[in-house]
């Protein structure tokens, strides 16, 4: 029943530094999330795609659900289109939930899977909903359906083709802007990069 202070000191001890340091501080968006007692860990759900025939594409969903005691619930998963409310896989695995964080493994299939290439790049977005008792919170992440592999003689493979890497090593900070994003700055420089023929990029080695 009394006010609470969120308290964020930033103490850099870094300096000197050997190398070209553009400071420290919170540069980036910051987020508090709120949630019940049994909640869905924030950036809890990834998905991974197993195997690909033709069309059809085996994926696994894994997720973090935190649960405040020990309880019995489901978990939904829905998978739809990019850009698109089309549901395209729906199911639910019903789990006796542990006190704390509790990881959920459920596999799905997509028919007519859109993959994810370089020139391709289809998304899929999956909602993720964790009903405990009274308590209802839902994740929504967004996958690419493609598979990779390292060959030793053909070296990176993207869904089975051999693709060469045309990148650079491209640093955090905004030149001139400074060391905050700002997301049409960073639309402008992957256009730019893309229209040079770049198809990777290194984000640099900072936080």
């Amino acid at each position: 029943d009394k006010e609470n202070e969120i308290l964020i000191r930033v103490n850099c001890q870094a300096m000197p530094n050997a190398r070209w340091y553009s400071g420290a501080g919170i540069y980036r968006d910051t987020f508090l999330f709120e949630s019940d007692e049994h909640y869905i860990h924030p950036f809890g759900t990834f998905v991974k795609t197993e195997s690909i025939f033709g069309d059809h594409a085996y994926l696994q969903a894994e997720t973090t659900v935190v649960a405040s005691k020990r309880a019995i619930g489901v978990v939904d998963f829905e998978v739809f289109e990019d850009q698109k409310r089309t549901c395209v896989a729906k199911f639910s695995k019903r789990v006796a939930f542990e006190a704390g964080e509790n990881n959920i493994v459920a596999k799905f299939q997509i028919d007519n899977a859109k993959l994810w290439d370089i020139d391709t790049p289809n998304l899929y977005k999956i909602k993720t909903t964790a009903h405990i008792e009274d308590s209802v919170d839902s994740d929504e992440s967004i996958f690419g359906v493609r598979m990779v592999n390292i060959d030793s003689n053909k070296g990176f493979m993207l869904n089975g083709r051999s693709v060469k890497l045309r990148g650079g090593c491209i640093h955090h900070d905004q030149g001139v802007l400074g060391a905050s994003v700002y997301p049409e700055t960073e639309f402008r420089r992957i256009a730019k990069l893309k229209e040079a023929g770049f198809n990777s990029v290194r984000l640099s080695h900072n936080p």
